[in-house]
């Protein structure tokens, strides 16, 4: 069966130091892989070359086996690989409700250069908060209020009702749950579950080793820019070098 997203040689420098260096793994449909390893290992600026944020150096990144090139950030949403970042970025001045509808702008109205800004404000009514999974119910009571005024965990709801609204094929979390309350954190975890199981796949960074264990069926641990193991979450997080590389055993 053809992998949802296959990367395949993936490196990266920035002023000559070497970030990412012959990375290469496959994800399949239904599945969630951990991207775990040390600060500056290399996981947020590999989840930003695969969702097109930065380009690489060499190799490729395929979505459902198309070459995905050098294809720009949004055309990558468009085709389904979506994610959210490590800090919330909203727009400030508009609702939550407005923030998420946002996320469903028609390409059309980008390509004929349309304001975004007079595309939501320039309806008659504000459009409704609609929430599809038990943890935008957590947002429904704030769908009204300019997200400038929500606090940094429920910005990064915000981010995750965003990429729900888009129902990708492949979605990358960089550490969503980093800051967060433990009940909240206990619902995404829910979320990306139900995710799966309607045949996403799901690529996170994650810091917090209980929720790995909880939540993935495969690690990913990088080191110095390097695939240093892949498999099982028991498995690679046992191992004793990355013990030892990680958690300093």
């Amino acid at each position: 069966m053809q992998p949802l997203l296959s990367v395949r040689n993936i490196r990266k420098s920035f002023r000559g130091i070497k970030v990412l260096e012959d990375v290469s793994f496959d994800v399949d449909a239904g599945s969630i892989t951990a991207l775990v390893g040390s600060n500056g290992a290399g996981k947020s600026t590999l989840v930003n070359v695969i969702t097109g944020a930065i380009q690489p150096d060499g190799g490729e990144v395929r979505l459902a086996g198309r070459d995905l090139g050098r294809l720009p950030a949004y055309q990558r949403v468009r085709a389904g690989l979506l994610r959210t970042f490590q800090h919330p970025r909203v727009f400030g001045s508009f609702s939550v409700a407005e923030s998420v509808a946002l996320a469903r702008t028609p390409p059309e109205l980008e390509r004929f250069g349309s304001s975004l800004l007079s595309a939501m404000k320039g309806k008659a009514a504000a459009p409704a908060f609609e929430p599809r999974y038990p943890i935008e119910q957590r947002l429904a009571g704030l769908a009204g209020i300019p997200t400038s005024l929500l606090s940094y965990g429920e910005k990064k709801l915000l981010m995750l009702s965003q990429v729900l609204a888009l129902d990708g094929s492949v979605i990358c979390f960089d550490e969503l749950c980093a800051g967060m309350e433990l009940a909240v954190v206990a619902d995404v975890r829910h979320c990306l579950l139900s995710l799966a199981e309607r045949g996403k796949a799901i690529v996170f960074v994650e810091h917090n080793l209980a929720l790995v264990r909880s939540l993935a069926t495969r690690v990913i641990f990088l080191n110095q820019g390097r695939v240093f193991r892949d498999g099982p979450v028991d498995e690679v997080l046992t191992d004793p070098e990355v013990v030892s590389l990680y958690l300093g055993g």
